[in-house]
């Protein structure tokens, strides 16, 4: 059994996201960041960094629990773990795969949780800042769109570069991005949200 540490972030989708997939079973514990529960002393000892998602895996490599960390830690872990196509065996799927997977954690990533930032937490209005974080986010999502065309997925078929970009691309109404603006990214986006796993994974969660 899985023990995931979750909340309604992209981050925490995208290991929701992943166990469902795979049909993993797991045991939700919804972490409410707005309460600071990822502070408190008993999470401390779940997670070390007190961030989530974290995951505990009562099966780990030797047969004993271990637990992970990080939303891509996760996701690599879970596809090695039943060594699922969404980590490609392919090298030119793979090289490919991890180019556009590292773009979605290190870069499209960490701009919409700034911009995300300045528009929806600081109570100051800071125009300048917000421009700058939106040009930037309308630039990914533009160098998003040039790969897509002809393309059904990031790196030949679903991967984790798939996983990793989606639920971040599914904040874009909080974002302020007009999805409309960019046709590969849209159509991309339509055909992954109609994947059963990804009902299952934004299924509502009970507090």
């Amino acid at each position: 059994m899985i023990d995931l540490y979750f909340f309604t972030t992209a981050n925490g989708y995208k290991a929701r996201l992943m166990l469902e997939e795979l049909e993993l079973p797991y045991a939700l514990h919804l972490v409410e960041l707005p309460k600071s529960q990822h502070l408190s002393e008993a999470y401390r000892k779940v997670s070390p960094s007190h961030k989530i998602p974290t995951i505990i895996d009562s099966d780990g490599p030797g047969g004993g629990p271990v637990t992970i960390i990080e939303s891509g830690a996760i996701l690599r872990y879970l596809a090695a773990k039943t060594s699922s196509p969404l980590l490609p065996s392919d090298p030119v799927a793979a090289l490919q795969m991890e180019q556009w997977f590292n773009y979605a954690l290190s870069t499209f990533a960490m701009t919409l949780t700034q911009l995300g930032t300045f528009l929806g937490r600081f109570p100051e209005d800071l125009p300048s800042v917000k421009k700058f974080y939106a040009d930037l986010a309308l630039d990914h999502y533009q160098v998003i769109n040039s790969h897509l065309a002809g393309r059904d997925y990031f790196a030949g078929d679903y991967s984790l570069a798939d996983i990793a970009t989606y639920t971040y691309v599914r904040t874009h109404e909080f974002h302020q991005i007009p999805l409309a603006d960019f046709p590969e990214v849209n159509r991309w986006f339509d055909a992954i949200s109609e994947r059963p796993a990804v009902a299952r994974a934004y299924a509502p969660v009970q507090g």
